[in-house]
């Protein structure tokens, strides 16, 4: 299946959207057959950014994690850190924009959600996988706050040539913003079918 960047993944509730990310990160194996993921010229396993983004850091504080994480390469701690440092930045100008006026948590005085899902995605991008699992990226988020922080993470992943699949049931919020559908649909107790539809101009 060929699919453009951001592809935005729909379904209810228990149909199998996790099942499917997990397959997709080689969490667990498919019983038939094998998955594989080429974007960019990048080969290999997604990486996922769970709704739930706080498990991600393990009971540590987030100006903290990126250090933790790069402890052992220091160039690499100084890219994260830039990399954190712009996407805060880029999600600050998308909001003033959108909603002028809105407060913004800053970089070095807080730790809100915002910085935790940013930290974690700096984490998962630095690692240069095929493809990177947004799941639920609107939760904790305002619409406004949501849209800056996607579309500020898509950016920051396709300068790398990495692709970007969003799961989500707040298929609204991301209007414009993604190029391709993909929706998973219950047919019988053993049937799941993937359907997919093009929702604009976008990446392979």
């Amino acid at each position: 299946m060929e699919l453009r960047s951001p592809t935005l993944m729909t379904g209810r509730n228990g149909v199998g959207k996790t099942t499917f990310a997990k397959l997709l990160t080689a969490l667990i194996e498919p019983e038939n057959g094998a998955i594989g993921i080429v974007t960019g010229g990048l080969g290999g396993s997604a990486r996922l950014v769970l709704q739930d983004t706080v498990v991600h850091l393990f009971g540590h504080a987030i100006s903290g994690h990126l250090g933790r994480v790069f402890c052992f390469d220091r160039e690499l701690w100084k890219e994260a850190r830039k990399l954190y440092e712009s996407l805060l930045r880029g999600c600050r100008e998308k909001i003033n924009t959108e909603v002028p006026g809105v407060m913004v948590a800053d970089s070095n005085t807080s730790e809100s959600m915002l910085q935790c899902k940013v930290a974690i995605v700096v984490e998962r991008l630095l690692g240069s996988p095929p493809l990177l699992i947004l799941d639920e990226p609107g939760w904790c988020f305002s619409r406004a706050v949501g849209r800056a922080f996607l579309e500020s993470v898509v950016e920051a992943a396709h300068s790398r040539g990495i692709a970007v699949l969003i799961i989500s049931h707040q298929a609204g919020w991301w209007e414009g913003l993604v190029s391709d559908e993909l929706r998973l649909e219950q047919e019988d107790a053993r049937i799941v079918r993937l359907r997919h539809s093009s929702a604009g101009g976008g990446r392979t």
